[in-house]
């Protein structure tokens, strides 16, 4: 299978069967596996506002992931 989000894509993985990723100076960068595809997605989304800023290209996410999370 595949994901509707850019940087996401399905693994092997039981527990976190989703990976995301960002290419950054053309070489795929691993941000992490996680449970569900949203987020990944979000995952890749806070990737991309980091190392792209304005340029982003961001994933359109569904609440409760719209806007960051502060941590």
């Amino acid at each position: 299978g595949i994901s509707k989000y850019l940087g996401v894509s399905p693994c092997h993985l039981k527990n976190k069967p989703w990976r995301a990723f960002i290419k950054v100076n053309n070489k795929s960068v691993s941000l992490g596996y996680f449970k569900t595809e949203l987020e990944a997605a979000f995952a890749y989304n806070e990737a991309a506002k980091k190392y792209y800023k304005a340029f982003a290209n961001l994933n359109v996410l569904e609440p409760p992931y719209r806007h960051s999370i502060a941590i």
